[in-house]
């Protein structure tokens, strides 16, 4: 039996050009360092999706010379939930960044300055030219779900889905989102219905994209409390788990409710 490998080790060389400039201050010190990295970023990414920003990708670029710390994170907001939506954006901003991140950073000897890149993914798949033909697409064939709490963040999550890669995460947190707001009741049948005419959709509407080629959704629990669990699968499209020839993006999440532990999975293929 091979050796085991931790995948956090390969961190730095995946989500960055370069290698990472806190490796020049300390060398000795790599594995505390990719640590404290790797558990900021967790704490950042659970205050944005409290707050219904689910983020897709959060880092930290350090300048070489100095301990100046850029945060890049890219999100998406979701609607519908029980907590308000207002000004969330400007609460995560203002209040979290730059009283308690920065705190946390210079505690680890970074001196930093303010400095925030914020990427909206709703705002910025609009700007397509195609997009409003894609709108006007999924406002016919999802018609049947337009009072739904769900609908106007799926809108958002289907242009995203059409237009960017790497977005498995970001759609098995939707789907964690809307599954514990509607677990106990009968609702979530419909939710579910949702998600299977949701990924027909997407798939027919990218049958000439080169970027998504097939998506599959398990969701596996004690539905409506169960004595036990069962799967639900959702496929469409062409998903390749035995060849190394596609690229297959995907995630698991696990939701916490009153009927235990829901899992979550989603592959995409893209290509």
């Amino acid at each position: 039996m091979g050796q085991k490998i931790n995948p956090n080790s390969f961190h730095l060389q995946l989500f960055t050009i370069c290698e990472s400039s806190w490796t020049i201050f300390s060398k000795n010190e790599y594995s505390f360092l990719l640590k404290q990295e790797i558990g900021l970023i967790d704490t950042i990414q659970n205050f944005f999706e409290r707050n219904n920003l689910l983020v897709k990708h959060t880092s930290f670029f350090l300048a070489n010379e100095s301990s100046d710390v850029l945060l890049f994170l890219i999100f998406l907001p979701i609607k519908g939930l029980r907590r308000s939506d207002k000004n969330v954006t400007r609460l995560a901003t203002n209040n979290f960044l730059s009283e308690n991140l920065f705190f946390l950073l210079n505690s680890l000897g970074y001196y930093a300055e303010k400095r925030l890149v914020f990427l909206n993914l709703e705002k910025y798949v609009k700007d397509f030219p195609s997009s409003k033909n894609k709108e006007k697409l999924f406002e016919q064939k999802m018609s049947l779900f337009k009072r739904d709490p769900y609908y106007n963040s799926g809108l958002s999550l289907f242009l995203v889905l059409l237009y960017s890669k790497n977005n498995a995460s970001l759609f098995s947190k939707f789907i964690a989102k809307y599954f514990k707001l509607y677990y106990r009741t009968k609702k979530i049948n419909k939710f579910l219905n949702f998600l299977q005419i949701f990924i027909l959709t997407l798939v027919s509407t990218s049958s000439h994209n080169e970027l998504l080629k097939g998506i599959k959704i398990e969701l596996k629990g004690r539905f409506l409390g169960a004595a036990r669990s069962k799967k639900k699968k959702f496929e469409s499209g062409r998903i390749s788990l035995q060849t190394i020839t596609c690229f297959v993006n995907y995630s698991l999440v696990h939701v916490a409710t009153s009927y235990g532990v829901f899992s979550v999975k989603v592959w995409i293929n893209e290509q």
